[in-house]
């Protein structure tokens, strides 16, 4: 199954966010091990990259992180199908078109609710494990 990973899931294990934290890194295993296929967009690199405080920190995580998961980049058109798109936010349209390039099956994002007009069904960590990685 292919997993597309919003910035959030990402923060949640970057900043060890208490109530979060298991669900994400739990996410972020199944991709380590290969049970999942995840990508990321190319922009959520720098955007993790300035919201944690030690960038060494982040620089590490990110050569860890890019040998399990794909970085999905984008173009001209890209960019300007997230900028046509009707999103109500221009970074949740860029992480969209990322994710039907990557041609995902889920966004995974703890936002779902931003994700309302995207043909990519979004599910948050702790529903994705309830539904698809139960034990």
């Amino acid at each position: 199954m292919k997993i597309f990973l919003d910035c959030d899931v990402l923060l949640d294990v970057m900043l060890g966010r208490e109530k979060f934290f298991i669900h994400s890194m739990r996410v972020l295993d199944e991709c380590e091990n290969g049970a999942l296929q995840g990508a990321i967009a190319w922009h959520t690199l720098s955007n993790a990259y300035y919201l944690v405080p030690d960038s060494r920190q982040s620089l590490t995580f990110f050569e860890d992180l890019l040998s399990f998961v794909e970085v999905v980049g984008g173009d001209t058109e890209l960019a300007l199908e997230a900028i046509r798109s009707s999103f109500p936010d221009f970074e949740d349209a860029l992480q969209m078109v990322c994710a039907e390039k990557f041609e995902t099956d889920f966004i995974v994002t703890r936002n779902v609710k931003d994700y309302k007009l995207s043909p990519i069904k979004a599910i948050s960590p702790s529903d994705f494990i309830g539904k698809f990685l139960a034990e």
